[in-house]
């Protein structure tokens, strides 16, 4: 009886060590609630500045990325490609993912110039097609092991802004944390038919 005792409250220590496993999340809430990405401006987009007009709207249902747009016509002044908003997050126990978008151009040279795309590990992967419709939407589905998020680039930053706006987000487990939990649970189940 005494190893039986000991057995079942050193499964229950190894229990309370191992991580929580995550339930799954829809929505940018909980562990994805908009106020845990970080935003960054590179470039001259700067929600602040006297030019130009980049900006996050967000909720627990969608979050909107409008890229910079100059009324000025000054434009990116450091160099095509280089001014970009980015909405990031760290996978934070979560390895698969999944959302919808839509993508819209206001600029007058098209969805060529303001590109939209997923940021994963840090490499850029575009959603837009550059050549593309300026009106455009999909679903994707990736994986990430460090970190995720979403970027518009402004290209030149002039002739009008580009909106994606990401919604019916849903971030699934490492699979990892789910088997160990589950075989946690079993083990303390096989034990207790014992006692």
């Amino acid at each position: 009886m005494k190893n039986r005792l000991l057995a079942v409250g050193a499964l229950l220590s190894l229990m309370a060590s191992m991580p929580v496993a995550a339930a799954i999340v829809t929505g940018f809430v909980g562990p994805f609630a908009p106020a845990s990405f970080a935003t960054t401006f590179t470039g001259n987009v700067n929600p602040a500045g006297p030019t130009n007009d980049g900006s996050i709207i967000s909720s627990p249902t969608s979050v909107a990325i409008t890229g910079g747009n100059d009324p000025a016509n000054i434009g990116c002044t450091t160099g095509l490609l280089s001014c970009e908003i980015r909405f990031t997050h760290s996978t934070s126990g979560f390895g698969a993912f999944s959302f919808h978008w839509t993508y819209v151009s206001a600029d007058d040279a098209g969805a060529q110039i303001d590109q939209f795309g997923l940021l994963v590990d840090g490499a850029h992967i575009n959603l837009s097609d550059p050549g593309g419709f300026a009106s455009q939407s999909g679903d994707a589905t990736f994986k990430a092991v460090n970190s995720f998020g979403w970027f518009i680039n402004c290209g030149d930053c002039i002739g009008g802004a580009a909106t994606a706006t990401i919604s019916a987000f849903v971030a699934v487990p490492e699979p990892g944390s789910l088997a160990l939990l589950g075989l946690g649970l079993a083990g303390l189940g096989m034990l207790r038919r014992k006692l």
